[in-house]
Formats: C-alpha cells, structure tokens, sequence
C-alpha cells in the first residue's frame, strides 16, 4: 500500500515555546484596546477579527493516518 500526503511538511515536534505565547498574548492584548471586554459579543467578534497566526498556532503538528 503506498500513500501520498500533498501539501503537507512534516512533523515539526516544537511546540511554541513561553516567550512566543506571552508575546502573542501582548499583541491581543494592544489590539483589544477601545473593545468593551464586559460586552461578550463585542469580545467574539474581536477574537474572530484576530489573524490567523495570532488566533491559533502554525507548526508542531504531525499528519496522522
């Protein structure tokens, strides 16, 4: 049996390490001044206004069969 995986790269087994999420979390954390953190729909659309580097991760996942 042979399979093809297209599009993918790999395992890259290095999660982002503490320094990269603290300083995530600091741009989020600029980028939420004028919004109402009281208002929980105003906090949604602001979170599903972030991009996608600063919303999830990129890398440190493996394809799996």
């Amino acid at each position: 049996m042979k399979i093809s995986f297209w599009g993918v790269r790999g395992s890259i087994p290095s999660p982002p390490s503490t320094q990269e999420i603290k300083s995530k979390i600091k741009r989020i954390l600029r980028g939420a001044s004028g919004v109402d953190l009281e208002d929980r729909a105003a906090v949604d659309d602001f979170v599903d206004s972030l991009p996608p580097l600063l919303a999830g991760v990129a890398g440190g996942n493996s394809a799996c069969v």
